[in-house]
């Protein structure tokens, strides 16, 4: 079964199109989805089509989904496993569930453990009052892996629009929050509300500071001014790169991130100089919590090292994911940079015919 070993800091996966960097960013998704009693594993499968679209080359070549998850957490070691098989009528159901936690020095974690299960349609995890302490942790660290997307910046999302003051302890997947969120920090965490407008004026010089009033209504917008400019602007009136570099400077320097972060192909409309204050920030970020992210910048990878990385090739139809081999690339390492590495196909990761 192939394993594939996370850093507890940034992991940047690197791939063509139709590689799976989506797809593995997707199975994320699909644990918050697990984890959530509002959402379910079925409302999930639903949303994507159904079993034969999640399983590899549909239900006839795939029958099911296993995954390991192995982490750790305060010096225990976690240990949750699943497999998901598929019904008749395009569902997926619980063939095994199984989680446990021990001594980080135990590869095999066996000292408290779940009862296997099998059969249900949802995690038994968000629902079971009765698991050990341990259990219910590793359960609150997989809620606490989030994914992220703010591709969408149209008029009608929500970030762009007016939002409830008091909806402010966490930011919204899309950041249609963001505005109760940042005034929240700048009430809260003034210093860190401080480096995310720094950082926003070295991607965007022109910009000055947010205006963030509750309306008599309780309502907040993401309203703004110019530096040097008391002219107060609506968030639309920001560029697209812009509107997206405020959502990721505010997720990447808050207080206290989220125990795992992932984000899908973060550059999309940024500037150049903008990818390069992106590289930054996520080595901010990683001194507080785990990155996983996707792209196709080369200049976003030109910031990173070779260990930052994780190579996704598709291979006789199948995505594989691996690590670099700096030993294997020592020669070239003196003459190019991590991204011409790429970019040269010396490391993988590149549309294959």
């Amino acid at each position: 079964m192939p394993e594939l070993a996370l850093n507890p800091g940034l992991n940047v996966l690197i791939g063509g199109n139709g590689a799976g960097k989506s797809n593995f960013i997707s199975f994320f998704q699909m644990l918050g989805a697990m984890m959530d009693p509002n959402t379910g594993l079925q409302h999930y499968i639903a949303e994507k089509g159904g079993a034969d679209a999640l399983l590899f080359r549909g239900v006839e070549t795939t029958s099911k989904i296993y995954a390991r998850l192995l982490f750790s957490h305060n010096e225990d070691l976690k240990d949750y496993k699943f497999t998901l098989k598929a019904t008749d009528d395009a569902r997926l159901f619980f063939e095994q569930e199984d989680a446990s936690y021990g001594d980080v020095g135990n590869l095999l974690p066996h000292d408290h453990r779940t009862s296997p299960s099998r059969g249900h349609f949802e995690s038994r995890l968000p629902f079971d009052i009765d698991f050990p302490e341990g259990v219910r942790v590793t359960k609150d660290a997989l809620s606490d892996w989030r994914v992220y997307h703010f591709h969408n910046t149209s008029r009608t999302t929500a970030l762009m629009r007016p939002q409830n003051a008091v909806d402010n302890e966490r930011l919204w997947p899309d950041a249609g929050n963001i505005a109760p969120f940042l005034l929240r920090l700048r009430n809260e965490h003034e210093a860190h509300y401080k480096r995310i407008i720094s950082h926003i004026q070295q991607a965007a010089p022109f910009f000055g500071d947010f205006h963030l009033k509750p309306d008599s209504k309780g309502q907040v917008q993401l309203l703004w001014n110019e530096r040097y400019s008391p002219k107060i602007y609506y968030p639309h009136q920001l560029s697209d790169g812009s509107i997206r570099f405020i959502c990721l400077a505010t997720l990447l320097l808050q207080p206290e991130p989220p125990s795992t972060i992932i984000i899908d192909e973060p550059e999309l409309g940024l500037h150049p100089f903008a990818i390069t204050v992106l590289a930054g920030m996520f080595r901010l970020a990683e001194e507080k919590c785990q990155l996983i992210v996707s792209t196709q910048s080369s200049p976003l990878v030109d910031h990173l090292q070779l260990e930052d990385l994780i190579v996704v090739d598709r291979v006789n139809g199948e995505t594989t994911l691996s690590k670099p081999d700096p030993d294997n690339l020592k020669v070239w390492m003196d003459e190019y940079s991590v991204g011409e590495l790429w970019d040269k196909n010396l490391i993988g990761g590149m549309p294959q015919p």
